[in-house]
């Protein structure tokens, strides 16, 4: 099996298709997905698309490009 251990499945440009690049991933033998969080802030959408699908795992954190974004996130967040 292998594993996609680091996608962006949140994305905009992948908003309408998410469900047939899940499928199309599948169909070509990977069988894990890791959306990755870029922003602590946009975790809930994150966790919702792992939770549509059973392939999919997610991440949380923000990517240092972003850091300057998030300064009041703390670990309670």
């Amino acid at each position: 099996m292998l594993v996609d251990s680091h996608c962006h499945l949140d994305f905009p440009d992948f908003a309408e298709e998410r469900a047939a690049i899940v499928a199309r991933a599948k169909a070509a033998g990977v069988g894990r997905m890791v959306t990755i969080s870029t922003r602590v802030k946009r975790f809930q959408q994150i966790l919702e698309i792992a939770e549509t699908f059973d392939e999919v795992y997610c991440s949380v954190g923000t990517h240092p490009h972003n850091a300057a974004e998030e300064l009041d996130v703390t670990k309670a967040d």
